[in-house]
Formats: structure tokens, C-alpha cells, sequence
């Protein structure tokens, strides 16, 4: 179980994790500690849930040593589940509020709470702005009630880390989305500026120094 935790936190390894968790999970359930098993299934779905394998969380529960696991503790990781399977930031906000008791106590989950927050809201962003190819923030921010400059924030770490191809425009708050094929334009005519600009100053400063 420390070997999984130590590889979910330090390397985000969530298969490497998940493997850990599973075989401490069987070691639990042979030695009949219902407790720790239950705590180690809860951290094999948040490996599923943060490796944006949902859809297996299904499937984990109903295999035959999952399933005579049930109770508030699970129940609010599968809630945890749906709402990242919906890409729904507010679902996840209200599970675990719904489901405060069962999650406070546990460092784990609510270390990683706030990284699949983020991811959620990753995803929900991508999925909203889908359909255009320039956008106003506050549309945005409308769509996904949200306050702006968190938006604004996500927006351009999105675009820094490269998970977006874009830019956001501070004279009309508006973001601008690139196929790749216009971002490598926009590239070249950059860099073919900036050329070109070079060879302005290299002549003005050749006329100063005559």
C-alpha cells in the first residue's frame, strides 16, 4: 500500500500504483481487514479515475473479490467517478461535499483532489470550446459557471503547457483556437517577422554608425 502511494504521489504512475493497491487490497481480504481492503479498493478506483480509465471502475467492483465491498466509502468514489467519466467540475465539488465524512479523513484522496479538479475542468474547457475557433471568455465562463479569470488562469496554463493551441486575446477577452496546421503558419510568419525585423535594426543601425 506505501509502495502505491509513494508511486500515485511522487511519479503519478497510476498503473505501477494501481498494481500495488490491488495486491494489497487481495492481502487485506485474505487476512479479513475490512477496513484497510476497503481503503485500498478506494485507491485502486483512483487510479482508474485519474488515469482516465473510467469506464473500468464498472468492471473493478463487480469482480469477485469487489463486490461484497459495499458501503458510503465506495459509493463516493463511484459518485467521484461519474462525475470525471461527465467531465462535470461541479459534480465532482458536490460528491465531495455529499460525501465529506467518508473523504476528509483520507490524505490521499484529498491530495490528489485538487490535480483531477484540474484535469476536470481541462476537460470540460475542451469540450465546450469544441465547436469554435474563437471564443469570448465570458461565454465561456457563462457556459461552464465559472468566474472569468479562473478561466482566464486555466486558459493560459493550458496554452503554455501545450495543451491547447491558441491564444488568448487581452484587447477583446477573447480566445483564439488554431488547428495545427494554422498554428505552424502563425509560427512561421512569427519567426519571418521577426526576420525581418532584424534586418531594419541591422540597417538603422548601420546608418547610425556611418
Amino acid at each position: 500500500m506505501q509502495a502505491g502511494i509513494l508511486h500515485a504521489a511522487e511519479n503519478k504512475d497510476w498503473k505501477t500504483a494501481f498494481s500495488y493497491f490491488y495486491e494489497a487490497f487481495e492481502g487485506f481480504d485474505s487476512c479479513d481487514l475490512k477496513k484497510k481492503a476497503v481503503q485500498n479498493l478506494r485507491y485502486m478506483i483512483m487510479c482508474k479515475i485519474m488515469n482516465n480509465n473510467e469506464e473500468e471502475v464498472s468492471n473493478l467492483l463487480t469482480a469477485k473479490l469487489a463486490i461484497k465491498y459495499k458501503g458510503p466509502e465506495i459509493e463516493a468514489m463511484k459518485d467521484i467517478c461519474k462525475a470525471s467519466a461527465d467531465r462535470d467540475v461541479h459534480k465532482l465539488e458536490a460528491a465531495f461535499v455529499k460525501y465529506q465524512p467518508q473523504l476528509s479523513d483520507d490524505t490521499v484522496i484529498q491530495e490528489h483532489f485538487e490535480s483531477l479538479k484540474s484535469n476536470l475542468l481541462e476537460k470540460n474547457l475542451k469540450r465546450l470550446i469544441e465547436p469554435y475557433s474563437r471564443v469570448e471568455i465570458s461565454k465561456i465562463a457563462k457556459l461552464i459557471d465559472l468566474d472569468e479569470l479562473e478561466i482566464e488562469r486555466k486558459l493560459s496554463q493550458m496554452i503554455l503547457d501545450k495543451k491547447l493551441i491558441g491564444i488568448l486575446s487581452q484587447e477583446d477577452r477573447a480566445l483564439q483556437i488554431f488547428e495545427p496546421s494554422e498554428s505552424d503558419k502563425v509560427y512561421e510568419d512569427s519567426l519571418e517577422m521577426i526576420g525581418a525585423l532584424e534586418d531594419v535594426v541591422a540597417s538603422l543601425y548601420k546608418k547610425l554608425k556611418n
